[in-house]
């Protein structure tokens, strides 16, 4: 249940700008459409605060049943909120274009570009870059070299590794990296070479990783990891995740953001290290990509 809620917590960025959106619609279309006149504030107030609850409760309840599919509740927010918007202000331009009989095409046709301008590949012909960079901390009762076997990659055949890592091999070219290819299902995997920058033993990693893939995607699989365990006086650990990537596409930038990457995946680092249900969305996609590799 523990990490059901932090990932629901994971969520936040685009479940508020979905309510948000969604009450500020509901603002816009009161003024033609007067429901709370003559209503008393807090009657007013309750009513939006049962609002918002019941649609964050229908969210939630979709990002868990289609899980891969969760990007369009700020794609809905934001291809909903900017006609309602652009036709309170310029209300004789909406009724025009209600009028045509094509608003519902004309809608569409936006929702599709907004679509590949975020996420699809119209935004990276961007003249420009964009960067993330994601914390996490979480307590757990693991051993601190447990904890670096578990998010560190390590050429170590004894070590085991919580993502979809399938091999880890020196790299003939460099001897301070290492080769490491990670599933990705339906036989795809990825390739990236990795470089430890320091290294304490066992309570400290830090290194540099870039994706071996074509020019066009190499830039937005490019950063630095970064891992720190400090022990606690009741003898668990916390444990600190940072990860950079100082030159990212809109779309992996938007998406690391929004879901809140590396939260996400300390969530369910945290529950496989304590034995516990990973429920995950993390966790969810490294047992469907193991299913189908």
């Amino acid at each position: 249940m523990g990490s059901f809620l932090r990932s629901i917590y994971s969520q936040r960025r685009r479940l508020l700008v979905a309510v948000f959106s969604l009450l500020f619609i509901t603002m816009i279309y009161e003024r033609d459409v007067p429901i709370f006149d003559g209503a008393p504030i807090w009657l007013v107030l309750a009513t939006l605060v049962m609002f918002s609850l019941a649609c964050l409760v229908l969210m939630v309840a979709g990002m868990f049943i289609l899980p891969s599919m969760r990007a369009l509740l700020e794609l809905w927010a934001i291809t909903l909120l900017v006609p309602a918007a652009l036709g309170a202000l310029f209300p004789a331009a909406a009724t025009a274009i209600t009028g045509t009989g094509f608003a519902g095409l004309i809608w569409f046709a936006f929702f599709l570009t907004t679509y590949f301008a975020l996420y699809g590949t119209l935004g990276d012909g961007l003249p420009c870059w964009f960067s993330y960079r994601g914390k996490a901390s979480f307590k757990t009762s693991a051993k601190p070299q447990q904890i670096i076997d578990a998010i560190v990659p390590s050429p170590d055949p004894n070590s085991y590794y919580t993502g979809s890592l399938e091999y880890v091999g020196p790299d003939p070219h460099d001897e301070d990296s290492f080769n490491v290819r990670y599933a990705r299902g339906d036989g795809l995997y990825e390739l990236q070479r990795i470089t430890y920058l320091e290294t304490e033993a066992p309570h400290h990693q830090r290194y540099y990783f870039i994706g071996d893939v074509s020019a066009r995607n190499a830039d937005f699989t490019e950063g630095v990891m970064d891992v720190k365990i400090t022990a606690l006086k009741d003898g668990r650990s916390r444990v600190d995740v940072t990860e950079e990537h100082p030159n990212a596409r809109l779309r992996s930038a938007l998406w690391m953001w929004f879901n809140d990457e590396v939260r996400e995946t300390a969530n369910s680092v945290k529950a496989q290290l304590e034995g516990k249900p990973d429920l995950s969305f993390t966790g969810r996609y490294w047992r469907k990509v193991a299913k189908l590799s």
